[in-house]
């Protein structure tokens, strides 16, 4: 099952990747499902970034880190469980983390715009 959905997402789009990474983490095998995930969190895809968030602020698959969960739950920000997310995530970060956060942020946002960018580019 795993190598169909595999082979349907390897050059597919972020939605199959996601498609596979949950496949992945309901068979407990995260480490493969986060590269998975975060194919799809680096598309754009705000499903799969609060996802990732997930991941990584309860430490399924990588190690756990709060200022990556901030980071890519301020991706997926426009959903609602995203949001009160973050709000307990900042109360438990100090300053220092906060703003290593924040600039990891912009500089995401930054590299996931390129990528959107080429891929609409090369259509």
């Amino acid at each position: 099952m795993f190598m169909k959905h595999k082979d349907e997402a390897q050059y597919g789009s972020a939605g199959r990747h996601l498609k596979l990474a949950d496949s992945l983490y309901g068979a407990e095998r995260y480490a493969e499902a986060v590269s998975w995930y975060r194919k799809a969190a680096d598309q754009g895809h705000p499903f799969a970034q609060y996802l990732l968030g997930a991941r990584y602020y309860f430490g399924e698959g990588v190690p756990r880190n709060k200022i990556n969960a901030y980071v890519y739950w301020s991706l997926a920000g426009f959903t609602e469980d995203a949001r009160a997310k973050l709000v307990v995530l900042e109360k438990e970060m100090t300053t220092k983390q906060l703003a290593a956060g924040q600039k990891r942020l912009i500089h995401l946002k930054k590299v996931i715009a390129l990528k959107l960018a080429a891929n609409q580019a090369g259509k």
